[in-house]
C-alpha cells in the first residue's frame, strides 16, 4: 500500500501535475492525522475502560469493608440497647439492693465497646485521578463524605468511652477492699452491693458513662450506621450484587411497622409516619420545625432506631401494633399512639 502511494505521487510529479500533487499530499496528511487521532481516541477509551473496571473492583472491596463496619456498628447499637434502660433506672434510683444481687447490674459501667471503623479500601480510591463515569464520581464522593464525616468523631468517641471505664475501674481498685473479688458476682460481699446502691459518686460515674456513651458514642454510631446502610444499598445496586439480609432485613417481614403515630404528650404535637418507599422502610418526622424523612432499618419485629433514640413497638393482647415508645437512658420516655 505504501509503494502504491509512492508511485502515485511520483507519477503526478513526472506528469507536471503539481497542483494535484499538493492536493493529494495534503489529503494524505489529513488521513494520517485522522488515523492518529482515531488511534489515540481508541487508546484513551481503552485506558478509561480499564480504569473504570479497576475502580469497580475497588468499589467491591469498599462494599465488603462497609459490610464489616456495619456489622460492628450494629453490635455497638445492640450493646447500648442492652444497657440503656438499666442506666436510666439507676440514675432515677429505681433499682433496689435485690436488683444488684440478683442480676449483673453491678457490671453496668465496667465494660465498653468500640466501632473501630476501617477505611483501607475506601482509601484506595484517593489514588485515582482518571476519568470517571458520573455514577462512579457520585458514589466516590459519598464514600469519602461518609468516612470523613464520621470516622474521626467515632475514633475519638471510642477512646473516650474506654477512658471512662478505665477511670471507674481505677477508682474502685483504689478505694474499695473487695475489688479483687469483682470478677465473680457471687463472691462479692454485702458491702459491695451497698456501695452500688448508696455511693453518690457512683451515680456520678453512671451519669458520666451515660453522657460519654449513650449521648455521644452511641449517637454518632447510630448516625453512621444509618448513613452506611444507605450507601451499602446504593453500592449494591450499582454493582448489581446481592444485599446481605443480615444487614438489611427484607421489608416483607415488617409491614406491621407502617402507619401514622402521634405523640401522647399534651406538650407535643410530633407525628411519626412510617411507610414503604421503593421497597424500603422510611420514616417521616413532623414537628414544629417541619418535616424530615430518613431510612428506617428494623432490628427485629419490635426493635429499631428512630434517629438517636431506641424505639420499640407497643402491642395489645391480640399482638396488634397500637403504638411505640422512644427511650434513651435517663431521658424521659416518649410514647406515640398509632392512629392509622
Amino acid at each position: 500500500m505504501t509503494k502504491f502511494f509512492r508511485r502515485f505521487r511520483q507519477k503526478l510529479l513526472s506528469e507536471g501535475k503539481l497542483s494535484k500533487y499538493v492536493f493529494y499530499a495534503v489529503g494524505e496528511i489529513v488521513l494520517v492525522v485522522i488515523g492518529i487521532l482515531i488511534a489515540v481516541q481508541i487508546n484513551n477509551w481503552n485506558e478509561n475502560r480499564k480504569s473504570r473496571v479497576r475502580i469497580d473492583q475497588i468499589l467491591k472491596k469498599v462494599k465488603e469493608e462497609l459490610k464489616f463496619n456495619i456489622h460492628y456498628s450494629d453490635d455497638v447499637n445492640n450493646f447500648y440497647r442492652y444497657k440503656e434502660k438499666d442506666i436510666g433506672d439507676v440514675l432515677r434510683k429505681k433499682v433496689t439492693l435485690q436488683d444488684y444481687k440478683n442480676s449483673g447490674l453491678v457490671y453496668l459501667i465496667w465494660n465498653n465497646t468500640t466501632v473501630d471503623i476501617s477505611d483501607d479500601a475506601a482509601g484506595e480510591l484517593d489514588s485515582f485521578t482518571e476519568l470517571l463515569s458520573e455514577e462512579q464520581d457520585t458514589l466516590i464522593s459519598k464514600i469519602n463524605l461518609l468516612y470523613s464525616a464520621y470516622k474521626p468523631t467515632l475514633d475519638v468517641s471510642d477512646d473516650a468511652i474506654e477512658e471512662v471505664v478505665k477511670s471507674f475501674e481505677t477508682r474502685i481498685r483504689e478505694t474499695t477492699s473487695w475489688y479483687y473479688l469483682s470478677n465473680n458476682r457471687e463472691d462479692l460481699p454485702e458491702s459491695a452491693y451497698h456501695f452500688f446502691l448508696n455511693d453518690t459518686l457512683y451515680l456520678n460515674d453512671v451519669a458520666y458513662y451515660e453522657s460519654t456513651g449513650l449521648n455521644n458514642h452511641f449517637r454518632y454510631n447510630a448516625l453512621f450506621n444509618r448513613a452506611a446502610k444507605d450507601l451499602y444499598i446504593e453500592l449494591s445496586h450499582y454493582l448489581k450484587s446481592d444485599i446481605d439480609t443480615s444487614l438489611i432485613k427484607p421489608i416483607t417481614r415488617f409491614h406491621h411497622y407502617t402507619g401514622t403515630y402521634v405523640s401522647t404528650s399534651e406538650k407535643s404535637k410530633d407525628t411519626l409516619i412510617i411507610r414503604n418507599r421503593k421497597k424500603q422502610l422510611v420514616y417521616e418526622w413532623l414537628d414544629e420545625n417541619g418535616r424530615n424523612t430518613f431510612s428506617l432499618y428494623p432490628e427485629n419485629e419490635n426493635f429499631f432506631l428512630i434517629g438517636t433514640s431506641f424505639a420499640e413497638l407497643n402491642r395489645n393482647e391480640s399482638k396488634e401494633v397500637i403504638g411505640l415508645k422512644l427511650t434513651l437512658g435517663s431521658r424521659p420516655e416518649r410514647t406515640f399512639r398509632k392512629i392509622e
